[in-house]
């Protein structure tokens, strides 16, 4: 993104009443996959490291999604 960052974003929306409940999963190239371990995340948020399969994507997703928001 050129005029800001993932962490910008994740914090307008986290500042929004509307939106502050909205899941985030950052997409990467900053990070590589063999840089990326359990637990880590990027301003509090999980994300997947690029390049991703659709399969680790919607993986990542799943496992991210709040439970209220799944069922």
């Amino acid at each position: 993104m050129p005029e800001t960052d993932g962490g910008e974003v994740a914090a307008r929306i986290q500042s929004d009443p509307a939106l502050h409940r909205t899941p985030i999963v950052f997409l990467t190239a900053l990070v590589t996959k063999d840089e990326a371990r359990p637990g880590l995340s990027i301003h509090g948020h999980p994300f997947l490291a690029k390049p991703v399969s659709f399969a680790d994507l919607i993986e990542g997703i799943e496992e991210n999604l709040p439970q209220r928001a799944a069922s």
